[in-house]
């Protein structure tokens, strides 16, 4: 009778130890990180294809394209937000301009239609400069009446490049693009440090 369940519990053992190793994994936050992988938010990458978002001048009109605002959805507790900008094609004359704005409205990156039940439109949303946010920009200490802009100038075809902002805490981020001559492919990538 021993043998049986000695038998019977090594057995047991080892079904376990086997359905363990199957069960699908879950990535676990090291020391309280927690990253969230890549979300397309200009252009799209699908499998091995990427298209992206032609900036490109309107006819008869020199200078930049007019700016375009794209919403990165955040949470309270993200403090890092990496933008990965691609050139997937550029003319030699091609520029791309960078604002970076964030809100702490609620709903500020769904709210794009009046209802009876949303009443806020993206119009309405308070957004804020918050380019000081930028890591490796050496900035002025004073306030600029406007808003702060990266300026991206003459990005080599397949040439990527990426925006880091730490510090973030906000409900939103908010990335307004303008360019000349410029096809791009923008994701962003977030991590809470909390």
């Amino acid at each position: 009778m021993k043998k049986n369940f000695l038998f019977g519990g090594i057995t047991a053992i080892l079904i376990i130890a086997v359905i363990w190793l199957y069960l699908p994994k879950t990535n676990k936050a090291l020391g309280n990180v927690q990253i969230w992988g890549p979300t397309d938010i200009v252009g799209t990458k699908i499998g091995t294809t990427t298209t992206g978002v032609n900036f490109a001048v309107n006819a008869g009109v020199e200078g930049y394209s007019a700016t375009s605002t794209y919403v990165a959805t955040t949470t309270a507790l993200t403090d890092v937000l990496i933008f990965t900008v691609k050139a997937l094609a550029a003319s030699s004359t091609a520029g791309v301009h960078f604002s970076i704005l964030g809100s702490n409205d609620y709903k500020c990156d769904t709210a794009t239609t009046t209802t009876i039940y949303d009443v806020i439109t993206m119009k309405q949303i308070n957004w804020f400069d918050i380019g000081s946010h930028v890591a490796g920009l050496a900035g002025s200490q004073t306030i600029s009446t406007g808003t702060s802009t990266i300026v991206w100038e003459n990005p080599a075809v397949a040439q990527g490049k990426d925006i880091v902002l730490t510090n973030v805490n906000y409900n939103c981020v908010a990335l307004q693009v303008s360019g000349s001559s410029t096809v791009l492919w923008i994701q962003r990538h977030s991590k809470s440090s909390y």
